[in-house]
């Protein structure tokens, strides 16, 4: 890619490679001290920027902060404008669809779908959700000394708009301090779209051994779309802190229209469906 390119152009091109990378201040560090994410954003970087005609890009955007997930969501819409390919390969459902117009799903080397966005993704996570073990059949260990025995949502399935009550127990088998807890709601994407923050409800707490802690609270008018959606927890106590995540799935069914006016499907709406007034101005 580089013969061709005047001196001037080289430098350019090589200026353009290392800011993106942000690499600027390692450019005296021997390559193979680089840490794996370092590796990838700098790779990332050179085959973006040297105009390939086939971009494979393979689960860049596991690695770096948002800024830079950002930065490569940018590049890539700007390659796929200028007319070249991209063969993008990922877990993550959300960049899928905002950048891919035709979706192949593999499974065990076997192509399980193969269409538009829309269609392969909502095949992917049903195909997903039917090889999924709950896992609060049996007590989830958190550390060393806490279990998460209960984790309910009722009702469930759910209306839009309707409240859905939560249930959240604990038990500790020593004692133990349970710091802080959030309730994560994530998108079928895979793209987290809010928390419920528990905080004031009495945390932290002091636990003895043999004790339960249970939590019951109520998610009023619940606002999501239709669609099934992944909650977890956000757990700070007996020694751990950090996100459970797929703990439990709910599924939530399309409300009544406004008026005599048919919604738009759910694919077009979100995930949030917002109240809101509005007041025609005859002139």
């Amino acid at each position: 890619a580089i013969l061709g390119m005047t001196r001037a152009e080289i430098t350019r091109k090589f200026d353009e490679i290392v800011a993106f990378a942000e690499v600027e201040q390692f450019l005296d560090t021997p390559v193979k001290r680089y840490s794996s994410g370092m590796y990838v954003r700098l790779a990332f970087a050179v085959a973006a920027h040297l105009e390939p005609e086939i971009l494979i890009v393979d689960e860049v955007l596991a690695v770096g902060d948002a800024e830079f997930q950002k930065k490569c969501l940018g590049k890539l819409h700007e390659v796929s404008r200028g007319g070249r390919t991209i063969l993008f390969v990922s877990h993550n459902m959300a960049a899928i669809q905002a950048l891919c117009s035709r979706v192949m799903v593999l499974r065990g080397g076997r192509k399980m779908a193969d269409g538009n966005a829309a269609e392969s993704i909502a095949a992917y996570l049903k195909n997903s959700s039917d090889h999924v073990t709950p896992k609060l059949r049996n007590p989830l260990n958190i550390g060393r000394s806490l279990e998460l025995r209960d984790f309910v949502l009722m009702p469930n399935p759910v209306t839009s708009g309707e409240d859905v009550a939560f249930t959240i127990t604990f038990y500790a088998s020593e004692p133990v301090r349970l710091g802080e807890l959030a309730v994560l709601v994530y998108s079928s994407l895979e793209a987290r779209v809010g928390i419920v923050d528990v905080r004031s409800s009495g945390l932290p707490v002091a636990l003895a051994a043999g004790q339960s802690w249970t939590l019951r609270g109520r998610i009023e008018r619940l606002p999501l779309v239709e669609g099934e959606y992944r909650f977890g927890l956000y757990v700070v106590g007996g020694g751990f802190q950090g996100n459970l995540t797929d703990l439990i799935e709910l599924t939530v069914g399309a409300r009544s229209t406004r008026g005599d006016v048919a919604p738009y499907s759910a694919v077009h709406r979100g995930v949030v469906e917002l109240d809101f007034k509005v007041e025609p101005i005859a002139r």
